[in-house]
């Protein structure tokens, strides 16, 4: 067995997990930042630690680097003159898919959510060609200045207007969101997020309140019925 070649194997898988769960945690951030922003309670901040940022950013961050996959691994197999056609292609192909999905399978959500995830999208794609330039056919110079740009739609605007959207989603009790209801079947809030062990909801009762409520008997929750319609 080879054991210097286990050994490089192993290290670039670990440096390729390390990297994909940075990007998580910078995708997390900003989804984080602009969920909360909604709701002007940037001091909840407080209560987030490194794992809760990339437990959010991970299924962005996943879809993403797929996405960035299939476009360089895709670059490989188009010759030079159809390479602009094939990214327009398949750019063009995927956000088709992914408006006939929301249409007819979420018809409620938020264009937040739309045009964070096509911007994701572009920049994922965007990614892929500069690097797909930069190892084919030679190694030329890395194009910084735009790959640093595909990076920030990628990881920020994407997942911050992704994060604006779920926010929405919760302002107006759309049916992808959990409304609370107390013992006597009364809806009381719009649950945002468990934090410290509570429930976390937009107050139904008190418009542009947010309040917590214990996780117990007292409380169970449900599909939003669309009743609670307090907003910031």
């Amino acid at each position: 067995m080879n054991f210097s070649a286990v050994l490089d194997g192993a290290s670039k898988a670990a440096a390729g997990v390390g990297v994909i769960l940075g990007m998580s945690y910078v995708s997390g951030l900003f989804k984080i930042a602009g969920f909360y922003r909604e709701f002007h309670a940037e001091w909840l901040f407080e209560a987030m630690d490194v794992q809760a940022y990339i437990s959010e950013g991970l299924p962005v961050t996943s879809l993403l680097v797929l996405i960035f996959a299939t476009h360089f691994f895709g670059l490989s197999k188009v010759k030079d003159r159809h390479r602009p056609f094939f990214m327009l292609s398949v750019v063009v192909l995927t956000s088709l898919v992914g408006f006939l999905i929301s249409f007819f399978f979420y018809p409620s959500l938020s264009l937040y959510i739309s045009g964070g995830t096509m911007v994701g999208l572009a920049g994922a794609a965007f990614a892929a060609w500069i690097s797909h330039s930069h190892f084919y056919p030679s190694r030329s110079a890395v194009d910084l200045y735009h790959l640093i740009l595909a990076l920030v739609l990628m990881l920020s605007i994407g997942p911050y207007l992704v994060g604006q959207g779920r926010a929405d989603d919760i302002f107006n009790a759309r049916e992808e969101t959990t409304e609370i209801i107390d013992s006597r079947n009364k809806v009381v809030g719009v649950l945002v997020r468990i934090v410290s062990g509570k429930y976390l909801a937009v107050d139904c009762n008190v418009r542009g309140q947010l309040s917590f409520y214990e996780i117990s008997p007292a409380y169970r929750l449900r599909r939003s019925s669309g009743y609670c319609k307090a907003a910031f």
